[in-house]
């Protein structure tokens, strides 16, 4: 450890560390505007000033390494006086109109200039004219309010991996730019808002909240968004019981990340609310009360074919909803209903994944955090940017800072295939044959010991270059070529997407033996297979076995009642779904907001939005997560399992429906930040939960 001196106080800090870091270890906080944890230093500003005893000139401490015996000092007249010239040169250099802009009374300049006491600016201000672009959708760039402090290149860069965001000029007309100085809605820019979160000033922020009125202090909750299975943690600043904005908290499987769907996405105008239920009279929904339609469900769940023939109905539950709804619509279900034809809009893959993963060793599937670990990554059938936007950050920042390898393997091309080490078009549908033919070229360039089980190890043996080849269409020496790729890296991270989970269990299983081939991970004993499904519940979708009922394939005329729980998602089902719907005779849709697969539906309960929710999430890392609920639940709106308590209930069947007993008990016995891990059983898959973290 290191032993230095500040402002009196004795410090002790590890090698490599600066001078801010071994300042504020101590509590010393010194004023600083281009400093962002997380980000590398530039020491663009110069409000980190510091004296060093035996030093020439301050120094920035941001920059400036802590060296043994140094005694310092962060709070001198004349350091005052340098910061408070600096920050009237800052003001003075743009248009910094406080009370026009509205950041004011939460920019870090303006709190800067209360802070040392800034009255007035003793040097002439410049005005330049300088533009505003708006040709972002979600956000937009001042110029007039810049202090170019390189905050949002870097995070673009060094975070984000995108780089869309550079300075263009010299000195006074040095400007922010994108790419080469298109507009910023014309850019590369993937929308995350980054940028507008790690801004000290108003020069980029949100249009949506561009003319509200911010006060200083706005109470903030944090919570799960729900947009897809990574989990990412975020906190929603409200103001007048309404979302302010969202920025990305430091959760364990985002690290300070969202993408555009978590921080704009949850926000943007929503299409008519359901506040009453709907019944459907002469062709059209026409308002009701609950216990009219709950009759009206319950008459046709006791009359025809279904009343003697239980499998004719059916239900689909959407993973965007937490673990407690899902859990109580298959209970709802299965106990009242009597069927067991029970699935999710991603059932075919959830079945693959479950029954892939049920292996006699139990698996601990990849952390978010092992991406920034890996040197290969290998996806299939995937594009992350589509739907999991902050894997697909990581995967830029490995391939772009730690040059990391990337192997393609996708029919189709992604965002991602420019910068693919290796890239493999297989058939449609044959990504399953090209993983045996990567792992049969691995077994012939490594030896596999005995990690992989009996079955794989004798559908090996019977894979052939030949035949593989003439599948595919890959060449054999591509395929070679790629297995080297994998076979050599250190710590490898496969990345499973949709793409190859349609291909059912034998496509999941070929990537699981993939990475079985490989093994764990020497220091985090997790194998290095990462499921991209989706859905923000998808993972305990699979655990819970809500896989019974595919709606893109299952035949309409063998269903006679179909209940959808779909809660405020916007595009629940494909339109495949959505068509074979339209020929079932009696369908119940539980929805918060009108969408066309209300076109569909006899009856229609009202459901809560997002925000008015609480509840238990599990995400692609297997872990256990719990949302906060944001806003107040409005007292016209019910919850799902309110609503199906009383289906229950006008079936004649009180209390079967119960919250409690339907939630699995891994979901009461694991705390928060819990993973599970998949084993089997004799019977069923063995959920295994291994503590957070840290404990």
């Amino acid at each position: 450890m290191l032993k230095l001196t500040i402002d009196d106080k004795p410090v002790e800090i590890a090698p490599g560390a600066t001078l801010l870091e071994a300042a504020r270890s101590v509590g010393i906080d010194i004023p600083t505007l281009c400093h962002q944890d997380g980000l590398g230093d530039v020491g663009a500003c110069r409000m980190c000033l510091v004296e060093i005893e035996g030093g020439r000139r301050p120094v920035p401490s941001c920059t400036t390494p802590a060296e043994d015996g140094m005694v310092v000092r962060t709070d001198t007249p004349a350091l005052r006086n340098l910061r408070r010239q600096t920050l009237e040169l800052l003001f003075a250099e743009r248009n910094h109109i406080c009370p026009a802009c509205t950041e004011s009374g939460h920019c870090d300049l303006q709190d800067l200039g209360y802070r040392l006491g800034m009255t007035h600016v003793r040097y002439p201000y410049l005005h330049p004219a300088l533009p505003t672009d708006l040709s972002h959708p979600t956000i937009a760039l001042d110029h007039n309010r810049c202090i170019l402090c390189t905050r949002c290149i870097r995070v673009c860069d060094e975070r984000i991996g995108v780089h869309t965001l550079d300075i263009q000029g010299r000195g006074g007309r040095s400007m922010i730019v994108a790419d080469s100085g298109v507009p910023l809605g014309e850019s590369s820019c993937i929308s995350c808002g980054a940028c507008v979160q790690v801004c000290p000033t108003g020069a980029l922020f949100e249009k949506r909240t561009s003319h509200w009125q911010h006060a200083s202090e706005v109470p903030t909750v944090r919570t799960i968004c729900p947009s897809c299975d990574v989990g990412c943690a975020i906190d929603v600043a409200l103001l007048n019981d309404a979302i302010l904005e969202i920025a990305a908290a430091d959760g364990p499987a985002n690290q300070g990340l969202v993408c555009r769907r978590g921080r704009f996405g949850l926000v943007e105008a929503r299409p008519p609310r359901y506040r009453q239920p709907l019944l459907r009279h002469a062709g059209r929904l026409a308002p009701v009360d609950e216990a009219e339609a709950c009759r009206a469900v319950a008459a046709r769940l006791k009359s025809g074919r279904v009343a003697d023939d239980r499998t004719r109905a059916a239900g689909v539950v959407s993973t965007r909803l937490p673990v407690e709804v899902l859990a109580v619509f298959k209970q709802f279900m299965s106990d009242v209903v009597g069927t067991p034809h029970v699935g999710t809009p991603q059932a075919r893959y959830t079945r693959a994944l479950r029954r892939a993963m049920g292996g006699e060793a139990v698996h601990g599937l990849a952390h978010t955090a092992d991406l920034d670990r890996a040197d290969l990554y290998v996806t299939v059938g995937c594009d992350p940017d589509e739907v999991q936007g902050v894997v697909g950050m990581a995967l830029r920042r490995g391939v772009y800072h730690r040059h990391a390898g990337l192997v393609e393997i996708n029919a189709r091309r992604t965002s991602f295939s420019d910068r693919a080490t290796a890239r493999l078009e297989p058939r449609y549908r044959t990504d399953m044959a090209l993983l045996a033919g990567l792992l049969k070229a691995m077994a012939d360039l490594t030896d596999l010991g005995n990690r992989l089980d009996e079955e794989a190890a004798e559908a090996l043996a019977a894979v052939e270059p030949r035949g593989v080849e003439g599948e595919t269409g890959v060449p054999w020496q591509a395929v070679r070529q790629a297995a080297a790729t994998i076979a050599a890296a250190r710590r490898p991270m496969i990345l499973v997407g949709t793409g190859l989970a349609r291909q059912g269990e034998p496509g999941i299983r070929a990537a699981l033996n993939l990475a079985l081939a490989r093994g764990p991970d020497e220091t985090t004993g997790r194998l290095g297979l990462m499921p991209l499904l989706g859905g923000a519940t998808a993972m305990p979708a699979s655990m819970m076995g809500l896989d019974a009922f595919d709606p893109s394939a299952f035949d309409p005329h063998e269903v006679d009642v179909l209940v959808l729980a779909m809660g405020d998602e916007a595009d629940p089902l494909p339109k495949a779904a959505v068509e074979r719907i339209r020929a079932v005779p009696f369908t119940v849709l539980i929805a918060a907001d009108e969408t066309p697969l209300a076109e569909t539906a006899d009856v229609v309960f009202p459901a809560l939005t997002w925000p008015e929710r609480q509840g238990t999430f599990v995400n692609l890392e297997g872990r256990l997560q719990r949302s906060a609920r944001v806003l107040p639940k409005p007292s016209d709106v019910a919850d799902e399992t309110e609503v199906l308590a009383r289906l229950a209930s006008a079936l004649g069947q009180d209390g079967v429906v119960d919250g409690m007993s339907a939630v699995p008990e891994w979901v009461d016995r694991a705390e928060e930040g819990a993973c599970l891990a998949f084993g089997r059983s004799a019977a069923d898959l063995t959920i295994t939960i291994a503590p957070p973290e840290g404990t």
